[in-house]
């Protein structure tokens, strides 16, 4: 058996949870087209008849501007010196920044065996795509320059073909495809609704808490607290008539039901607590539960 640790590295909203659901064929991770959908780093699990891969999405990394942001970046960069291998997700379809150039400074600074995963290649022609690995390739020393597409499923397997390369004889690591718990699953399925619902209306500080999970044998009832930092947040989404509440709860409720595999019973209020956020222990959500197998 061979094993070994990858960590999905990139600034904000370059594919990195879209690309883990992908490698692992199941949703742990959720995704929205806002920047640092992703706060803490979760893992997802490949395993085949010779290999276990364990991928460590991370936070976007991204400019810090508050409490949040700085958790944020802290677990994204605590990834670098845990794994084997770095994935640099690079969104093709976005200019090379000095933001970029810091990052991957920083990064091989620390880590030998990083690749470049260029993302989003259906979104340009072959032309603009080889102009940009040929711009990269440049920039760095990368053990591996690999372009793909999660949402198209293009050159995952020779993804996942060229990582097992790297990797070791080891033991197996995991059980389960993901490390975090279901309560924490379920809390990040609402948290995307919201994401996806609100624009600017609603800021990235709100936090989904499952405070209970009954079950019966065909169905599951779920209670859950929506915490946000200021009252006319909660008016915005409970929304006229409840009308904004109801939305989030159907459509989670879809989501959480494939997950359960059986009905949900969703009953979802909303609480106001503005220092929530600044309670930085409080922003894990409770939210892993490793379940590794005994050495």
């Amino acid at each position: 058996m061979k094993s070994g640790f990858v960590g999905i590295i990139g600034r904000a909203n370059a594919g990195k949870s879209t690309l883990l659901n992908a490698l692992i064929n199941e949703k742990v991770s959720i995704v929205s087209a806002k920047a640092q959908t992703t706060r803490n780093a979760i893992i997802g699990v490949y395993d085949d008849d010779d290999s276990q891969i364990i991928f460590c999405d991370t936070p976007g990394i991204h400019e810090s501007k508050n409490k949040l942001g700085n958790f944020m970046n802290k677990e994204a960069y605590n990834q670098v010196g845990n794994v084997d291998i770095i994935y640099y997700l690079y969104d093709v379809t976005k200019r090379y920044s000095d933001k970029d150039e810091k990052i991957l400074n920083n990064l091989f600074n620390n880590h030998d065996n990083i690749f470049l995963i260029l993302t989003k290649i259906d979104l340009v022609s072959k032309k603009e795509l080889l102009d940009k690995i040929t711009e990269l390739s440049q920039k760095q020393s990368f053990k591996e320059i690999i372009p793909i597409s999660s949402i198209k499923n293009n050159n995952l397997n020779r993804l996942i073909d060229i990582t097992k390369k790297y990797l070791i004889e080891d033991i197996k690591y995991f059980d389960s495809k993901t490390n975090v718990s279901l309560n924490f699953r379920i809390s990040e399925l609402i948290r995307e609704k919201i994401l996806n619902n609100f624009h600017q209306e609603i800021p990235y500080m709100v936090t989904i808490l499952v405070e209970n999970i009954r079950y019966t044998e065909a169905k599951a009832f779920i209670s859950v607290v929506i915490i946000v930092g200021k009252e006319n947040h909660k008016s915005m989404i409970i929304g006229k008539g409840g009308e904004s509440l109801k939305r989030i709860n159907y459509e989670s409720s879809k989501d959480i039901k494939v997950l359960l595999k059986r009905k949900v019973n969703l009953d979802i209020y909303v609480k106001v607590d503005e220092d929530w956020f600044n309670k930085e222990n409080k922003l894990i959500q409770y939210g892993f539960d490793f379940k590794m197998q005994d050495e």
